[in-house]
């Protein structure tokens, strides 16, 4: 259950900037999710999920006040879950409640994450500064003269230098023009 999913949630924080408890809660839901659904469907208990996130919560009493650190585990599991949610790494389907567990589908769309204000928030890409734009727009910085070496036909570089230039032969110019001479 949940390998390949495993992999395309880390894919998926490459790209999308995650909160530490929110990678975490994702590669473990990912991992115990049911993925021969499509998409694929995660409903477990906010206990089971606060126990991905590190932390063993003590079960409730019925007519006790939540222990803090039952109150604390949750909430971090809440906003991990709001988190994700807001990023679309998952989609709710079913709200939990009265004996029933809320239902997730892992959905992992980068796409909508980039274009999510949560996202646009929590960017860690630098922004252009208004002259590096300017640069960009107009080419860059001046140019600087470059020597150009002149191309045969063949698409060997000749010399600079005239009396240098070398034929296929291997041998220079001024050499063949002096065995031409000698040879007449």
């Amino acid at each position: 259950m949940g390998a390949n999913l495993v992999g395309r949630a880390i894919a998926y924080a490459v790209d999308v900037p995650l909160q530490p408890n929110e990678f975490r809660l994702l590669v473990g839901i990912c991992l115990t999710a049911h993925d021969d659904h499509t998409p694929p469907r995660y409903f477990d208990s906010r206990e089971a999920m606060a126990l991905i996130l590190g932390r063993r919560i003590p079960d409730a009493v019925t007519g006790l006040p939540d222990p803090p650190e039952r109150a604390a585990g949750l909430k971090s599991v809440k906003v991990a879950m709001k988190g994700l949610t807001d990023l679309h790494a998952l989609r709710r389907t079913k709200t939990g409640g009265h004996g029933r567990r809320a239902e997730f589908e892992v959905i992992l769309d980068v796409a909508k994450a980039q274009q999510s204000s949560v996202f646009k928030a929590r960017d860690r890409r630098p922004s252009m500064t208004a002259t590096e734009a300017r640069r960009r727009r107009g080419g860059g910085t001046a140019a600087v003269p470059v020597k150009v070496l002149r191309q045969s036909p063949l698409g060997d570089y000749g010399s600079t230098d005239e009396g240098l230039r070398q034929s296929p032969s291997g041998t220079t110019g001024k050499q063949d023009q002096q065995e031409e001479e000698q040879v007449a």
